[in-house]
């Protein structure tokens, strides 16, 4: 009886299943195997992430997006269904086919840190590690820095705040405001709220949710994105600049 309820399809050339909505691989999907040790060892964490799979995982979000779903009959968007799911899946994996390297780095990093400074080690190597660049905080503050040309504009100020969003662009400093925040969501507003939430309606589709965020940080001072950032990147600065000041200088290049 329990089985009658599931919805499910499997795929023997792919070898995963879906299972009411859910995707599950048997021993990995042979598209997108894990990265060996000679690809690793000419490529860090970080540097096969950059250069192998945020460059598929960005073809698959073209692929996904791409389509004239549209244009599709019900019932081809149904039999579309279980693709879309994998896809999705596939996307999502590109962040984990790198995950168990950098963690490897980190923890390189943790020892590091246990065997020169002793007790809080995990904690310190946190705190030097934050603040690094990454889009996600860059679109943040992208959003952060239109609140700053809202604030400059009272008008704007008022309008966002009362969520009142149709005729931004009428107002003082609206057309610039309008005009900087579709360029922003033009290159990162495809972005899901979590992964492998295709099925939710994006910045991109839907700018009032920008917007909404934009008029929540107006009144965030320290809490915002911009000075958030900044205020980690000096702490994480700190920890760096007094590590090194108790470690020799081979010591001091290794941590480097």
């Amino acid at each position: 009886m329990a089985l009658a309820l599931l919805s499910y399809s499997f795929d023997h050339k792919r070898r995963h299943i879906v299972v009411n909505g859910w995707v599950y691989y048997l021993l990995g999907p042979p598209d997108f195997p894990e990265m060996s040790d000679e690809e690793y060892s000419e490529r860090g964490g970080a540097q096969a992430w950059f250069e192998v799979c945020l460059p598929l995982a960005r073809e698959i979000g073209a692929t996904l997006r791409g389509r004239d779903y549209a244009s599709m009959s019900t019932a081809e968007l149904a039999a579309l269904l279980p693709q879309l799911k994998v896809e999705s899946s596939n996307l999502t994996r590109q962040t984990f086919r790198t995950i168990g390297r950098m963690a490897e780095e980190f923890q390189a990093l943790v020892d590091f840190c246990a065997e020169h400074f002793g007790d809080g080690a995990e904690e310190l190597a946190m705190e030097m590690s934050h603040g690094a660049p990454n889009e996600s905080a860059a679109f943040g503050e992208e959003l952060d820095r239109l609140a700053d040309l809202a604030r400059e504009r009272p008008a704007l100020t008022a309008a966002l705040r009362g969520g009142e969003f149709n005729d931004l662009g009428d107002l003082e400093g609206g057309a610039e405001f309008e005009s900087r925040l579709a360029q922003v969501l033009k290159t990162a507003g495809w972005r899901a709220a979590s992964w492998g939430k295709i099925e939710q309606t994006t910045m991109a589709e839907d700018p009032s949710l920008a917007r909404k965020l934009v008029a929540g940080y107006l009144d965030a001072d320290d809490a915002a994105p911009q000075a958030a950032r900044q205020r980690v990147r000096a702490a994480a600065e700190r920890a760096r600049d007094q590590s090194l000041s108790q470690l020799g200088a081979e010591d001091g290049d290794e941590l480097r």
